[in-house]
């Protein structure tokens, strides 16, 4: 009895595990098949290839498009990501925007140029492919008004040299040319303007052939003009023209600088009946750089170059002129 209940037992424990390996052997057969069914998918697909996204806004040939814009498209399948371009060619060699990883169907492009064509175009991408890319589709933007330009130089409320100003601001966005207006009041009324040009391609403009008065008080401002209209006026500054009279020329006679050139300390000689008041040092672009009280100046910070002394009485400005070596 004991030895054949021994003989099943054994018997019994043998068939347990060679059902537990098996099922243990059949289990990494179906793994191993799951593996390979998933190679096999990644390879029909890599085989099969992507297909090109289809554009979907702006529509074709869109006009009057706004500078700021949403693009979308409709996906291609199995692509992750996709590669956006803009340009102003149809062969795409003159872009405007570009973006070879974009991770959804639609990207936002700003401030683009105003009453412009540009064409537009998407593929579909995988870490193993890029796909062909979609139908060109072209679109022109609307007209904006220029933005604002900001004045540079010369500094508001500065004396100038002569009757002559050098005017410079910075380029606007949207602005084809640039409306610059001089007047005597800081109102720019109709009878007080004695300089107006709507048409200046640059944003430097030089007053000359004594159109400024000598010793006179103009104000300035700028905006931008393109096809569309004009923009905004810029802030308004005020400068003083230089010029002599023939009490300054003789008084200048008698101001005298030493040593010129100079490199530590310059010493201003003015006649006894001048009652000065300050003197004010101007580099070549008329910014103020050192302000004195006395006729003893201190330059030796000053970077080596030519300088502008405005030597003030409570009636002249004298303007003389040293080196900084």
């Amino acid at each position: 009895m004991f030895k054949i209940k021994l003989l099943l037992s054994i018997y019994i424990l043998s068939i347990s595990f060679i059902n537990a390996q098996e099922v243990l052997n059949y289990q990494g057969f179906l793994d191993k098949q799951k593996n390979l069914n998933q190679v096999t998918l990644l390879n029909k697909e890599i085989l099969a290839g992507l297909e090109a996204p289809i554009l979907s806004a702006p529509p074709n040939k869109s006009i009057d498009l706004s500078l700021t814009y949403n693009f979308n498209w409709a996906g291609s399948v199995g692509a992750t990501k996709y590669w956006f371009q803009i340009a102003k060619d149809s062969a795409f060699t003159d872009l405007f925007e570009e973006n070879k990883n974009a991770t959804d169907q639609n990207i936002i492009i700003q401030t683009m140029d105003p009453v412009t064509k540009f064409y537009w175009r998407v593929c579909g991408k995988t870490n193993f492919e890029t796909g062909p890319w979609s139908e060109v589709w072209t679109f022109t933007t609307r007209a904006a008004l220029p933005l604002v330009p900001k004045l540079v130089l010369p500094e508001n409320a500065i004396a100038l040299f002569d009757n002559n100003a050098d005017l410079e601001w910075t380029k606007s966005s949207y602005s084809k040319t640039y409306h610059l207006q001089i007047s005597k009041t800081v109102i720019f009324e109709n009878d007080s303007i004695i300089f107006d040009k709507s048409d200046i391609d640059t944003n430097i403009y030089k007053i000359r052939d004594n159109k400024l008065v000598p010793l006179t008080q103009y104000y300035w401002r700028v905006r931008g003009v393109n096809a569309k209209g004009s923009g905004n006026w810029s802030e308004t500054r005020y400068f003083i023209t230089g010029g002599k009279t023939s009490i300054e020329e003789e008084l200048e006679s008698q101001i005298s600088l030493s040593p010129n050139p100079s490199n530590d300390y310059l010493n201003v000689s003015i006649p006894n009946n001048f009652n000065l008041l300050g003197i004010d040092v101007l580099d070549l672009q008329g910014r103020l750089i050192l302000q004195n009280k006395t006729c003893n100046l201190n330059v030796n910070n000053l970077i080596n170059g030519l300088y502008t002394l405005i030597i003030k009485s409570d009636k002249y400005q004298i303007h003389k002129t040293f080196i900084k070596k």
